[in-house]
């Protein structure tokens, strides 16, 4: 029992070392900074995802809902408008419908992750000097862009349009890495204008709408999955001809002898043709051939086997 007293009283006179105290109190210190900054954290993160819950909100409903854009368009600072667009199977549809604009001027935009093409509107197409105000146009024309294959491109068909002043001076694509060729194709109707882009390899796009000012914006990224390549496709195709209004022609006539996939391409030589469709064997596309043959259609078609992103071969 003496020991025990011993003990004790020689543990009250251990001297405690100022820096151990010092050390206590500066994790105590430490342990409650910790604490306000995890609830800093966590306050923060609230926050940043009530901001993107009401983003996402705000965009829908700019998406869903052309009066609540309007209204938005009306506010302060609420003059441009964008809006992404969504590809329903192998087309999406955009604009409004309009007349007498022009499809002003083409630029294209190269970073490291992609290519963007974007194309905007003037108003109040002059008809008595056939020339473009150069007003920008608040909201594009109706329009809708469909992707196609062999060769990978799209094609854009703007209606309410009156001129193509961008056509003049189409950007130069020979140095980007995803967009291949730009053109423009006729079409016989005169509030309504055309222009196919091809490309290199393949690619996922993403189209997005501008308003005050209006502007079309089409990016492309390279593919970032694995895609299987495409098999070679039988083309249905016209000669080639180095006036596009042939070619128009010939689409014409052959979406009304009921050919819905028709369309127009430039070959590796810059010349144009009419293709009526693309099928998968041989067969199918010589059956199809003698069908028009017996209709009397009066167009000399052709077969061409091509592969996904090769360009039609000069037939002449």
């Amino acid at each position: 029992m003496r020991d025990m007293e011993d003990l004790k009283v020689k543990h009250m006179q251990v001297d405690i070392p100022t820096e151990l105290d010092m050390r206590v109190k500066q994790a105590i210190a430490k342990g409650g900074s910790h604490m306000k900054t995890k609830q800093r954290r966590r306050r923060y993160l609230g926050a940043l995802s009530s901001i993107a819950a009401a983003m996402l909100v705000f965009v829908l409903a700019l998406n869903g809902s052309p009066a609540f854009a309007d209204y938005v368009s009306q506010l302060p600072g609420g003059g441009i408008i964008v809006r992404l667009l969504t590809f329903m199977g192998d087309r999406v549809l955009g604009g409004e419908i309009t007349d007498g604009q022009d499809i002003w001027r083409i630029t294209v935009q190269q970073r490291t992750d992609s290519e963007t093409i974007h194309v905007d509107f003037a108003a109040e197409f002059d008809f008595t000097q056939v020339a473009p105000s150069g007003a920008p146009a608040g909201t594009a024309g109706h329009f809708t862009i469909t992707q196609n294959t062999h060769p990978n491109s799209i094609v854009v068909h703007v209606s309410g349009v009156r001129g193509f002043t961008a056509a003049q001076h189409l950007p130069d694509l020979s140095r980007m890495q995803l967009l291949g060729e730009i053109y423009k194709i006729a079409t016989f109707d005169d509030s309504a204008h055309r222009f196919v882009v091809t490309f290199k390899q393949p690619i996922t796009i993403e189209v997005t709408e501008q308003r005050n000012p209006a502007r079309v914006s089409i990016r492309v990224r390279k593919a970032t999955h694995a895609l299987l390549p495409l098999p070679p496709m039988y083309s249905l195709r016209t000669a080639s001809h180095s006036f596009r209004a042939a070619a128009s022609v010939a689409e014409e006539t052959l979406m009304y002898l009921g050919s819905p996939r028709t369309r127009i391409l430039r070959d590796a030589e810059g010349l144009y043709l009419a293709e009526e469709g693309l099928y998968i064997t041989r067969a199918e596309a010589e059956a199809r051939l003698a069908e028009l043959k017996n209709a009397q259609v009066g167009i000399d078609l052709y077969i061409e086997q091509r592969e996904e992103h090769q360009l039609p071969r000069s037939m002449q």
